[in-house]
């Protein structure tokens, strides 16, 4: 919902940063807030052990699903509505299996097929002008 909001925040009120200062004002505040939950975590749970494998992964989560999926998307923001940009964001089950795929070596099953299709036809289908009647 704040996603949502964010979003149609910007069309109506644009903001004068450019998208990388924007993205870097979301991470400091979003550090910020996560913050005293991480120590509560790290005091009450444990820290989560600190392994070559968890830093490559946080590394990898940080630059590509992170990083260039939001400047791909506060680019887009920029050339499209928000409801239209919005809607990429149903793109994400697609794009995860086919990183499953790619990275992690995993079958691409008949639900992963099935779901693809549903999902881009319903993108279709929302997107799709209607043809006015003479």
């Amino acid at each position: 919902i704040s996603w949502a909001a964010y979003s149609i925040y910007l069309k109506f009120h644009p903001s004068a940063l450019k998208t990388t200062s924007r993205m870097a004002t979301n991470i400091f505040f979003g550090v910020l807030v996560l913050t005293p939950v991480t120590i509560w975590e790290t005091m009450t749970i444990g820290a989560p052990p600190l392994t070559e494998k968890s830093i490559i992964a946080v590394l990898f989560l940080a630059l590509i699903p992170a990083l260039a999926a939001y400047l791909t998307y506060a680019k887009l923001q920029t050339l499209v509505t928000a409801s239209l940009a919005g809607m990429t964001l149903y793109l994400a089950p697609i794009a995860n299996s086919l990183l499953a795929w790619l990275l992690l070596d995993e079958a691409f099953q008949t639900y992963h097929w099935l779901g693809s299709i549903l999902i881009l036809s319903g993108l279709l289908l929302a997107t799709n002008k209607k043809k006015k009647s003479q």
